[in-house]
């Protein structure tokens, strides 16, 4: 069966008399169309049952969910199957169909509302359709059909079936980057900016955490989801990314974005103003209009103890911490310092990304080869103190990855939160010896934050640093590429998602 014709059942097991009411409607259509319609039940006894839904959902065209309270509840659907559809539906057009079965707190989950959902206006299989459920998976199969012949079109009568959105607010959101890496639940951060977005006094949300963690994937699930939250639907959306340059070509000033921001909400003379009087403007026009900005990857305008080096920044963010409608939803890989000690007088509110649930954490171990059964996963996530550092970290020992149990041989890791990372460091040290990973990762400590090839090769160049560069000094460019490609598989660096030249580290792992 062609994979492009995959179609992928996502339900929880508690509905699976739904299930097989809608299958009725999909294998009538497969008799006339080459369709493969997929659910958990084909996996065979003895199967890899986690690698075969993992390879079911890669392979999707097509994705119908079963909406229930036991399907919200469900920690695997939520935490293994949703992001990577989601994924799958941004990046490569996947066709996610969301069925409503019951009556159940599904506007609680954000990456529901730029989903049409099916039957429309709320209306439920089990109460609205009770006589005649067919009705609404006839609906789904003829929906599938229509993809497969080519552009959907909506046939009369058809109820439920997906519509063009309302045209949303006036939004200036492109140079957000896309999402880099799957978003593993979240469902409590994504709350928190939707409790943001319903505040009337606005505020400042940041969220903080090291590269890969989710805050990109996350901010871009909630900036999708916006244009449907009734909250947010007539307010001006701006984003603006400071952290999508290379280590040679970074934004150090938020000139260009302010003056981009004063015409997008309407000033006259953005190019007028000392930088703390555009700040002050801007923060003005933002409330004034109960705007939301987007400030993503804020750190290059940020100290290395997280204070604020940029005045048009400071004075906005001063401005619209007194809570005066507008909202200010910051990414950054620090803490914004200058608020900290503020607490419950300002209107900032400080959201560690790097802290993750056992479940969340659980999906993450998968994805990345480990094994075992949920308890032992989550046992080692609760081991790590739930940081995300940590838990990629012990998912690269050889140890661990890919061996049935191997989480629970481990032992718990105690101490504090940093600690925790420090620990798998350890381990890891280990098992690399004294080598050349070892010796670019000393070289790589040497900087404060990112560092392009050139810097690189002239801290290579002579003379030799004992213990760092004697591994590597005159090596081919192969070999050093190789270390890189190493390293990085073991999360133990990181190459920039906009430049394949730069290279950074956590800081955990810099200072270790």
């Amino acid at each position: 069966m062609a994979g492009e014709n995959t179609l992928f059942i996502s339900y929880a097991h508690r509905d699976e008399i739904w299930k097989d009411e809608l299958l009725v409607q999909l294998r009538a259509l497969g008799r006339a169309v080459p369709l493969d319609i997929w659910d958990d039940r084909r996996i065979r006894q003895g199967e890899d049952w986690y690698r075969e839904i993992r390879n079911a959902v890669a392979r999707a065209r097509f994705a119908v969910c079963l909406i229930t309270g036991h399907f919200l509840g469900s920690s695997f659907c939520m935490d293994e199957e949703i992001p990577e559809l989601l994924r799958r539906r941004q990046e490569e057009g996947l066709d996610l169909l969301p069925i409503l079965i019951e009556d159940c707190p599904w506007e609680a989950h954000l990456w529901l509302k730029p989903l049409q959902m099916l039957p429309r206006d709320g209306k439920t299989v089990k109460v609205d359709f009770r006589d005649n459920h067919e009705t609404v998976f006839s609906a789904v199969a003829k929906r599938i059909y229509e993809a497969l012949q080519g552009p959907a079109v909506t046939p009369a009568g058809a109820p439920g079936l997906p519509t063009r959105p309302a045209a949303a607010a006036p939004n200036d959101t492109q140079r957000l980057p896309p999402a880099t890496s799957h978003l593993f639940g979240r469902h409590h951060e994504l709350q928190i900016l939707m409790d943001a977005v319903n505040d009337p006094d606005g505020g400042i949300v940041v969220l903080h955490g090291w590269g890969g963690v989710g805050k990109t994937g996350l901010v871009r699930a909630w900036v999708d989801a916006l244009p449907q939250h009734p909250g947010a639907s007539t307010r001006p959306v701006f984003a603006w990314s400071f952290g999508n340059q290379s280590a040679t070509d970074r934004e150090t000033s938020a000139d260009s974005f302010a003056i981009a921001a004063l015409r997008f909400f309407g000033d006259g003379s953005p190019l007028q103003g000392l930088p703390w009087e555009k700040g002050e403007r801007l923060a003005g026009l933002v409330a004034g209009r109960r705007g939301i900005l987007l400030l993503d990857g804020l750190e290059p305008l940020q100290c290395r103890d997280g204070t604020l080096r940029d005045p048009i920044i400071l004075s906005l963010l001063r401005q619209l911490s007194c809570r005066c409608g507008g909202l200010c939803v910051v990414t950054s890989r620090l803490a914004l310092a200058d608020f900290a000690e503020e607490g419950d007088r300002s209107g900032v509110r400080h959201q560690n990304v790097e802290e993750i649930s056992p479940a969340v954490g659980r999906a993450l171990l998968r994805s990345r080869g480990v094994k075992g059964h949920d308890q032992e996963l989550e046992a080692l996530v609760t081991a790590c103190g739930g940081q995300a550092l940590a838990v990629e970290l012990l998912a690269s020992c050889p140890d661990v990855r890919g061996k049935p149990g191997a989480a629970a041989k481990t032992g718990p890791i105690v101490g504090a939160r940093s600690e925790h990372a420090r620990r798998v460091l350890a381990l890891l040290a280990q098992q690399l010896g004294n080598g050349a990973e070892v010796g670019l990762l000393r070289v790589l400590a040497l900087f404060d934050g990112p560092v392009g090839m050139d810097e690189l090769d002239a801290v290579l160049g002579p003379p030799v640093l004992p213990g760092a560069t004697d591994f590597l000094q005159g090596a081919p460019t192969t070999f050093l590429f190789r270390q890189i490609q190493k390293l990085r598989s073991q999360r133990l660096i990181k190459v920039s998602d906009h430049d394949p030249l730069t290279l950074d580290m956590h800081p955990i792992v810099r200072e270790y």
